[in-house]
């Protein structure tokens, strides 16, 4: 058979077989598509596939579409009598057969459809998923039926999956939690060669957010319960806070979500893996940030991110280029965390933050320092930071800080705390931190109040150790730049207790302080040992500044130094060391003040203080006066000081638990004028100490050296209550009594001094106390004492002249109300001069205001007048001993050593402000002649001889000698007074040679006037005579006489010599007169009726003698010496003794 033939045939054979075939196939389908055989169909294969109830509303098979069902619902296992609840509800599925299968009469789906419907999945409150029964892979086939590779007991193929529009709704009862996906579209199918089954789907939330997955479960259907499924997620706008985030609770990404309080919405995309054993785990997320915000829970501020992205990767995550809002400024974020997914914390740092413009407060400060927030409780803190932060190595988590760097720029920063007493304000600078270490970048600067707040240096270490320095620096050298000491500083210190104010009040202080801190923190001395305690240094430096302390309020201005407090030594307190000027004079004031250690307790004594104001050199003026309490200015004033003192003042109250002041005055030069004794001294040194206002010392203050008088003193003034006692001890040495000096006494005392006149130079130790009521000055009282008095020169002159005393001696007196003005002394006279008389070796004691002991021991008959001194009338006696003596000053005088005699007397002077009376009487003996001629008479000692005595009574008034009255007599017995001066002159009236050669100079040689009588009164300043006798025991030579003396020794005499005639020798008449030139006989005729008298004056030293007759003077040379001889050449020839030119 040919070929072609062949072709015929078997296309004649296939085609027949194809017919039958066709045929069959008909007959198949009619078969199957008969409503009743393709519903009974689905429900087979749905018995197969599901292993819980359901229902069909209907079936229907058309070979374009597939089989169509409708109302097919899926319902949970029946569990009691509790009717099953719908799981599944579709109302339209259509299902395509494989026609293959359907083409030799088996029905198999080939791709299922579901158009709409709903489903509702749930967990139950033990966990149980509702749809788990659903989910359970079908019972397996039977033998002979085809089975897929890889999927047990499945039918032949699992058809392909396509849902659209399906609403599914998940309940989780265990947390309340309910879910609905709208428009969800899903495909499943089954990979031909792997077995895997693939799905895919997209729906929407109910909150606006769009899922899209697509995965795969390795195990095919069979795994669809145990998993493990894989997947790949993209959800558009994931709300943080939204439902479907609460299904991350349980994950440790939900944690943390939840935790921060996310909001907003981001676009997720990552990878998921499901299994029974494990769960459900997130294996990768990448999201975008932009619109992420972040609540901050302790600051309570939220992180709006602007920009990046974060990547989950299992162990870690990413973040990059992540920018945010915080705070009014900008966040940037770059690097990994690493994180601990089963435990959801967070291991390991790598990476930056950085920060701009961000707005910092204490809420912000609280959180990210807590420890800084502690130290300063109650702060306000805030302003703006920049800020980087990097870890270059993973570091783990927490980070230590000393594994981070960083730098921190501040801007516009404020500090307000109630330990500060003005706002910091615009500070700004820089920080840094590099291994550990903090220190300043740039350095922060700012204000505080007005002052320039800078810090200077900075450094920690950042490793716990709290190794720690710091120096804050307030102000400058400007004041302007400084902390005003105002109202608003001193407020602050009395908010903080009263301490500081008292302080502020004691020092009145006005001007500005710069300040500087030094606050340290030490590591210890050795590893391992105890950590030193922090301390910190604060000092202060004035500025302009002026105090004025309230105990010494005197202001010192313009002034430097410092103040310092170091907390290591708080014993110490706060040293100061400052100087200042006062009026250009420059003041040095050190001094510390006591710090409480913590709060005052109650009753507990203020801090002590302690400060020392010294100068060089200040002027005792009104501005130190003031300075003193008003009680010891007024001491002070009492001594009238003026010039310029070194100065010393102390102000503490640190051992008294008081306040107290002591200044000390050390004296440069200056004077002083007591208000009470107005004399004023010129002072070379001394101190004055006034100590706490209550008492002033004086010591060592004495007058310029050099010639004239040295005056040194010490002394004390003090407030008793009511009384203000002076105390005081004066060294004199040639020390002048002047007028000055007289008018510084009280008027009772300068009475006494007029009334004595007293004058001279003093020398020796005075010492007393003057006790004055400030309150009745009537009652004033003082005492006095003066030892080793030395007088030089001194001179009294109270009617009666006693002048060059040299002498030594004491006295003691005072006042009180039973006492008044009074005082009592005793004097040992070396020399004193009364006229031409000289006392040595007298003793003297006096009294004033109080009766003297020997007028009141003869008034009391203790004594007998005579037996101890002198013989006092009763007039003297009575007007001492019962006239008021208030004013009288009295003295009595005895020497054993006058002239080698014995002199005693008494006298008072009264010296009250009326005109008083003087008195006295003296008495003398057994005066050496010899020894009073050289005083009296000019003469030598041993031209004369014999002795003296004398009585004498005086009374006058008080500095007139013209009132003085008395009456005295003086006796010399057994002298020779022919070589007397006065005697001398008398004689040479009558020493030419003719009388020699008659024996009448002879007569006179020979003649010792050894006896004198004066009896005398006193008037008019002289002395008076009636009845003086002269008369010569070895010749009849005598002289009676009267005339007067006054009390400077000025004579004014009349002598009478008694001549015996029979003893002379009468030559020629002529030749006497030839040779003299005197009618010697009417001398003689004189001398005998009486008529020739000497008139005598001059003074005792320096007498001339004339003779005088009832006819006048008879001009006689003092000195005649012998008569002229004529010589050879009839010239006049001298005798011996003229001198030339004299006739």
């Amino acid at each position: 058979m040919s070929p072609k033939l062949r072709k015929s045939r078997l296309a004649l054979v296939l085609g027949g077989l194809l017919a039958v075939v066709l045929v069959i196939v008909g007959i198949n389908v009619k078969l199957a598509m008969r409503p009743e055989a393709v519903q009974a169909r689905v429900r087979a294969v749905l018995e197969k596939l599901l292993r819980v109830p359901f229902e069909i509303g209907s079936a229907e098979l058309d070979l374009s579409d597939g089989v169509s069902l409708s109302g097919l619902r899926v319902f949970e296992p029946a569990r009691g009598d509790r009717e099953p609840a719908a799981l599944l509800e579709f109302p339209r599925i259509r299902i395509v057969p494989d026609y293959g299968s359907l083409f030799f009469g088996s029905f198999e789906p080939a791709l299922v459809v579901l158009d709409g419907g709903e489903i509702d999945a749930s967990i139950s409150e033990e966990g149980v998923l509702n749809l788990a029964e659903l989910l359970r892979a079908p019972p397996p086939s039977g033998p002979g039926e085809g089975k897929v590779p890889g999927v047990a007991g499945s039918q032949a193929r699992l058809p392909d999956f396509r849902v659209r529009g399906l609403r599914v709704r998940f309940a989780d009862k265990r947390r309340s939690l309910a879910l609905a996906a709208e428009e969800v579209d899903f495909s499943l199918g089954l990979a031909r060669k792997t077995g895997q089954l693939l799905f895919n789907s997209s729906f929407n939330l109910a909150d606006s957010s769009r899922v899209e997955i697509s995965g795969r479960l390795p195990g095919g259907a069979a795994s669809v319960a145990d998993g493990p499924l894989e997947a790949n997620f993209m959800i558009y706008k994931f709300d943080l806070a939204g439902d479907l985030a609460s299904l991350l609770d349980d994950l440790a990404a939900g944690k943390r979500l939840k935790e921060r309080s996310f909001s907003g919405s981001v676009d997720l995309e990552g990878s998921l893996r499901y299994d029974r054993s494990s769960g459900l785990e997130v294996t990768r997320v990448s999201s975008s940030l932009a619109g992420c915000g972040l609540q901050l829970p302790v600051i309570e501020k939220t992180l709006r991110l602007t920009g990046g992205s974060a990547v989950f990767l299992g162990d870690r995550i990413e973040i990059r280029d992540a920018r945010g809002e915080l705070a009014g400024g900008s966040l940037s974020a770059a690097g990994s965390v690493g994180i601990d997914p089963a435990r959801g914390v967070v291991t390991t740092l790598k990476g930056s933050l950085g920060g701009e413009g961000l707005f910092v407060d204490e809420k912000l400060l609280a959180a990210l320092a807590p420890e800084l927030n502690k130290s300063i409780p109650g702060s306000v803190i805030r302003g703006r930071v920049n800020f980087v932060c990097e870890a270059a190595e993973a570091v783990k988590y927490p980070p230590a800080l000393e594994n981070l760097s960083a730098s921190v720029e501040l801007s516009e920063f404020q500090v307000v705390h109630g330990e500060l007493p003005y706002p910091v304000e615009e500070f700004a600078g820089g920080l840094k931190l590099e291994k550990g270490l903090l220190k300043l970048g740039e350095k922060l600067t700012g204000k505080l109040g007005a002052a320039r707040l800078v810090v200077s240096e900075l450094s920690g270490l950042v490793d716990g150790s709290g190794v720690f320095e710091a120096v804050v620096d307030v102000g400058g050298e400007d004041p302007a730049e400084c902390l005003a000491l105002d109202g608003q500083l001193r407020g602050f210190l009395g908010e903080r207790g009263e301490d500081g104010v008292e302080v502020w009040d004691s020092l009145a202080p006005e001007g500005w302080v710069a300040a500087k801190a030094r606050i340290v923190a030490e590591p210890p001395a050795a590893a391992g040992g105890k950590r030193p305690t922090p301390y910190a240094i604060f000092s202060v430096y004035p500025r302009e500044l002026k105090i004025r302390h309230r105990l010494f309020p005197y202001t010192v201005e313009k002034i430097s130094g410092e103040a310092v407090y170091d907390s290591r030594r708080p014993e110490s307190g706060i040293l100061l060391n400052i100087e200042g000027l006062h009026g250009g004079q420059k003041i040095a004031c050190k001094g510390s003040f006591d710090v409480h250690a913590g709060p005052a307790e109650e009753n507990e004594d203020p801090p002590g203080f302690e400060i020392n104001i010294t100068s060089p050199q200040l002027q005792y003026d009104k501005d130190i006066r003031a300075a003193l309490q008003p009680e010891a200015s007024r001491m002070v004033d009492t001594f009238a000081f003026k010039g310029a003192f070194k100065t010393d003042v102390s102000i503490g109250s640190r051992y008294s638990g008081q306040p107290r002041l002591k200044v000390v005055l050390d004296l440069l030069k200056g004077e002083i004028q007591a208000v009470d004794f107005p004399y004023r001294l010129q002072l070379a040194t001394g101190r004055i100490v006034i100590d706490n206002n209550e008492t002033i010392l004086l010591s060592g203050f004495k007058t310029a050296g050099g010639v004239g008088a040295q005056v040194s003193f010490d002394g004390s003034l003090r407030r008793l209550n009511d009384t203000r006692k002076l105390e005081y001890r004066l060294l004199l040495a040639d020390f002048k009594l002047d007028e000055k000096f007289r008018e510084a006494f009280p008027a009772q005392y300068q009475n006494l001094l007029d009334g004595l006149g007293l004058e001279g130079t003093f020398s020796g130790r005075l010492a007393g106390w003057y006790l004055k009521n400030l309150t009745d000055s009537a009652n004033d009282k003082h005492y006095f004492e003066g030892t080793d008095i030395r007088t030089r020169d001194a001179a009294v002159n109270f009617g009666v002249k006693v002048s060059q005393m040299d002498a030594q001696g004491r006295f003691t007196g005072g006042h009180n109300e039973d006492r008044p003005n009074h005082f009592w002394g005793e004097v040992k006279v070396e020399k004193a001069r009364f006229n031409r008389l000289q006392l040595k070796d007298g003793d003297i004691v006096f009294t004033f205001g109080e009766q003297h002991d020997r007028i009141r021991r003869l008034a009391d008959s203790v004594d007998t007048p005579g037996e101890k001194g002198p013989y006092l009338s009763s007039s003297i006696i009575g007007r001492l001993a019962r006239g008021d003596v208030t004013d009288t000053f009295q003295m009595s005088i005895a020497s054993e050593n006058f002239y080698k005699g014995r002199l005693d007397g008494m006298l008072y002077v009264d010296t009250g402000e009326k005109e008083g009376d003087l008195g006295g009487e003296f008495a003398a003996s057994g005066i050496s002649l010899a020894e009073a001629s050289v005083d009296v008479f000019g003469g030598r000692k041993d031209a004369t001889s014999g002795t003296a005595s004398g009585t004498v009574f005086f009374a006058g008034k008080t500095g007139d000698q013209r009132s003085i009255r008395g009456e005295g007599v003086g006796l010399i017995k057994e002298a020779n007074l022919a070589q007397l001066p006065l005697f001398l002159d008398i004689f040479k009236l009558f020493k030419v040679p003719d009388l020699i050669n008659l024996g009448f100079s002879d007569l006179l040689l020979r003649s010792k006037l050894d006896n004198v009588k004066i009896p005398y009164t006193i008037e008019d300043g002289r002395f008076l005579t009636e009845g003086l006798e002269m008369n010569s025991s070895n010749s009849g030579l005598s002289f009676s006489g009267v005339g007067s003396m006054d009390f400077d020794g000025n004579l004014a005499l009349e002598l009478e010599p008694q001549l015996p005639t029979s003893r002379l020798k009468l030559p020629l008449i002529p030749d006497l007169i030839d040779l003299t030139g005197i009618d010697l006989n009417k001398i003689f005729s004189f001398i005998k009726k009486g008529i020739l008298k000497i008139k005598i004056g001059g003074d005792l030293a320096r007498p001339r003698a004339e003779l005088a007759t009832g006819l006048g003077l008879i001009k006689v040379p003092i000195d005649p010496g012998l008569p002229e001889k004529k010589g050879d050449d009839g010239a006049k020839k001298p005798s011996p003794g003229d001198s030339p030119g004299e006739e």
